[in-house]
């Protein structure tokens, strides 16, 4: 999984349009692993990237810097607005 670190590591990609999705379920990965995102149910997550292994690239609404990977499974899309 060579391009998940690209994604957390490389530039920010903060000026492009998202898809917003909302938690349903928590996600709280190991305390030693950065590359994840902690998520509650209810956050609202920018998804960036959405790979082939389910795991989904992003950050939390209004946290631009804590960018990580969340299992897709956790989230489900909102509506696009209007």
């Amino acid at each position: 999984m060579e391009a998940v670190y690209d994604f957390v590591e490389g530039e920010s990609k903060l000026d492009e349009v998202y898809e917003k999705a909302i938690v349903v379920k928590a996600h709280h990965p190991p305390g030693s692993d950065v590359s994840q995102l902690r998520l509650e149910v209810h956050d609202i997550v920018c998804v960036v990237e959405q790979d082939a292994t389910g795991w989904w690239g992003g950050h939390k609404e209004g946290d631009g810097d804590g960018k990580g990977w969340f299992p897709g499974s956790c989230v489900r899309i909102l509506p696009a607005e209007a």
